[in-house]
């Protein structure tokens, strides 16, 4: 049985990349005017957050929000074929 976590992600966040992975193709085909903030920001905006987590990612950082709500990076720990910029000897 899957508990109130996994079926949020399901259910919502599921729903909410599906949407940014048919935006920039379904604007583009019905001419969608890009003048205002809308889906294709949404899209830009989550892109931007998956590429600072890459980066952090890649400095051996993993950021994370604390008890008090505000957020703080911590030593992230290579996993799999993770490639980190220690593995460089810079």
């Amino acid at each position: 049985m899957l508990n109130y976590e996994q079926i949020a992600i399901l259910d919502i966040h599921l729903k909410h990349r599906l949407t940014l992975l048919r935006t920039i193709k379904s604007r583009r085909d019905s001419e969608f005017n890009y003048t205002r903030n809308g889906d294709l920001y949404r899209c830009v905006k989550d892109s931007n957050l998956i590429a600072v987590r890459l980066f952090l990612n890649f400095l051996g950082l993993k950021g994370f929000q604390t008890e008090n709500g505000e957020y703080d990076l911590k030593e992230n720990k290579v996993e799999g074929d993770d490639i980190q910029v220690t593995y460089f000897n810079l």
